[in-house]
C-alpha cells in the first residue's frame, strides 16, 4: 500500500486518503452519474498530496479530472475555461479571488468548490447549467492542456488505457518497488508529473511531498530542500532541468546516496548538469525523457548522451510537414524555458500590441539554468522614442502573459536580420543577443 509523507510531516495511507476526500466530495458530485457520463472537475493549485487523493477519489466518484496548469495566470485560465467548459472546480481559499474574477466573465461558468484547512470542501457558487460538461466517455483518465501549435491552451483527454501503459513504462523504466520513496518535485498539473505519480502509486511506494515553504527558486531553499531529500531518504527524483540545475548549484558538499533515478524532461539537459547530478546522486541512473500531451507523456527515453530507445507501441520521426524532410536536432519553433513550452508568436502578439512597437520577434537563447530564456528584439514605430520603452515593454507583458512567458530581455534595434525571402533570419536574431549584452533584463 501506498504511504503519503505529507507537506505537515505526517503520513497517512494513500487508500485513506482517497477514502477521506471520497466522502468530502461525494454531496457535491450526487450529478455525475447522469446519463453514464463523466463529470469534468477541473483542479487548480491544490497542495500536491490533496491533489493525487482527490483524482483518485474523483475516479471512485464516476468524474474525470481536469487539470490546470498551476503557473497560469487570468487569461490563460479563462481561455481553457472558455474552449473546454467544466461543470466543478476545485481550488484553495488562497485562489478563491483569481478565479472569481475568472469565472465572471465566464457566461456558464462551474461551481466553485473551496478546500478548507480540516480538508472538507465548501461551494461557494452553483454552476447555471451541467448539461454541456457532461460529454465525457467513462474511459476518459484525465484532461491535460498543451500549448498545441498555436500556443494557446488545448485540452487533450486521455482514456485509463493510456495512463495505465504510460505507468506500467515508467513503472519499469525507473524501477519502482515498495521499497522506492518518490519525491513529488513534478507538478501533478504536467503529465509527467501525473504519470509519474501513478506509476509509483502502481508500484506501491511511498510518496514524499516537501513542506510547501521549499521552492528550489532561491539558493536557501534549494539547500534546505536538498536536506529534506537526504533526511527523507528519495530514492527518486523526476524534475525539469531547471529545478535539477538549481539543485546542483546549491548543493554544496551536499550529497545524495540513497537517489537510484533521476528523471528529467521538459527541456534538454546539457552535459555538465547531467555530469553534475551523477555527483550529487552518485548511486543514481541520469534518465531524459522526451513526450507529449497527446501520448500521455514519455515517447523517447534517453539513458546515455547517445543513445535513446522509443517506448512500445510509438513509431516516431521528426520531419517538416512542408517537405516531408527529415529534420535535424533543434530544428523548432517553440522555446522550452524551465519545462514549460512558450510560443513566440503569443509574446510576439503581445509586443506588437502596444502602439510604440512595429515589428518584434521572440527567440530562444541558451540559459544555464531555464533551458532556454525567452528574449526579444524590437523594431519601433518612431525611432526616438526609445527612452524607457524597455521598461514600457516588460510592463506590458507581464500584464498579458504568464511569467514564464515574459521576455528576460529585449533589445530595440533599427531592423531585423532576414534571408533572402524577405523572412525574420530567427537565427541571426538569436546571434544578435550573443554579441550584444546591453539588453535589460527583468
Amino acid at each position: 500500500m501506498s504511504i503519503l509523507h505529507k507537506s505537515d510531516g505526517t503520513t497517512i495511507p494513500l487508500q485513506h486518503a482517497v477514502s477521506h476526500f471520497n466522502t468530502c466530495l461525494a454531496p457535491h458530485l450526487h450529478i455525475a452519474r447522469i446519463n453514464n457520463r463523466r463529470l469534468r472537475v477541473a483542479l487548480f493549485r491544490l497542495p500536491p498530496e490533496t491533489a493525487l487523493a482527490s483524482t483518485f477519489a474523483l475516479h471512485t466518484l464516476s468524474c474525470t479530472p481536469v487539470f490546470l496548469n498551476d503557473r497560469w495566470g487570468h487569461n490563460e485560465l479563462q481561455l481553457s475555461l472558455q474552449t473546454f467548459p467544466v461543470s466543478l472546480l476545485i481550488t484553495t481559499a488562497v485562489e478563491q479571488r483569481l478565479l472569481s474574477a475568472v469565472l465572471a466573465d465566464l457566461p456558464d461558468p462551474p461551481a466553485l468548490l473551496i478546500l478548507q484547512n480540516d480538508g472538507t470542501f465548501s461551494c461557494s457558487s452553483s454552476p447555471q447549467s451541467l448539461q454541456n460538461a457532461l460529454d465525457l466517455p467513462m474511459e476518459t483518465c484525465a484532461v491535460f492542456f498543451t500549448s498545441g501549435t498555436s500556443g494557446t491552451p488545448k485540452a487533450v483527454p486521455l482514456t485509463f488505457r493510456n495512463i495505465q501503459v504510460q505507468s506500467r513504462f515508467k513503472q519499469h523504466s525507473l524501477r519502482l518497488s515498495p521499497t522506492s520513496v518518490y519525491l513529488h518535485l513534478a507538478p501533478l498539473c504536467h503529465l509527467s508529473g501525473f504519470s509519474s505519480s501513478h506509476a509509483a502509486a502502481l508500484s506501491h511506494a511511498h510518496h514524499v511531498f516537501p513542506p510547501s515553504v521549499l521552492h528550489a527558486s532561491e539558493k536557501s531553499q534549494a539547500q534546505a530542500l536538498l536536506n529534506f531529500t537526504r533526511r527523507t531518504r528519495v530514492t527518486h527524483l523526476v524534475a525539469v532541468p531547471a529545478t535539477l540545475q538549481l539543485l546542483c548549484d546549491a548543493a554544496q558538499d551536499i550529497a545524495l546516496p540513497d537517489v537510484r533515478v533521476v528523471l528529467y524532461g521538459g527541456a534538454r539537459a546539457d552535459a555538465p548538469l547531467v555530469a553534475t547530478l551523477s555527483q550529487l546522486c552518485p548511486h543514481a541512473s541520469v534518465l531524459g525523457a522526451y513526450g507529449m500531451s497527446e501520448a500521455a507523456s514519455s515517447v523517447i527515453m534517453q539513458e546515455h548522451p547517445e543513445r535513446a530507445y522509443i517506448l512500445p507501441h510509438f513509431a516516431a520521426r521528426i520531419v517538416d510537414t512542408s517537405t516531408g524532410r527529415t529534420c535535424k536536432a533543434g530544428e523548432r519553433d517553440t522555446i522550452r524555458s524551465a519545462g514549460e513550452t512558450v510560443w513566440p508568436v503569443e509574446v510576439e502578439d503581445a509586443l506588437t500590441a502596444h502602439p510604440i512597437v512595429k515589428e518584434a520577434v521572440v527567440v530562444g537563447v541558451p540559459h544555464r539554468v531555464l533551458g532556454e530564456a525567452v528574449v526579444a528584439a524590437v523594431v519601433l514605430m518612431v525611432r526616438e522614442a526609445i527612452t524607457g520603452v524597455v521598461t514600457t515593454l516588460m510592463k506590458t507583458c507581464r500584464e498579458s502573459l504568464a511569467h514564464y512567458k515574459c521576455p528576460k530581455r529585449i533589445v530595440v534595434t533599427e531592423y531585423l536580420p532576414r534571408n533572402a525571402n524577405g523572412k525574420v533570419s530567427r537565427a541571426d536574431v538569436r546571434r544578435m543577443f550573443g554579441a550584444d549584452r546591453r539588453a535589460a533584463r527583468m
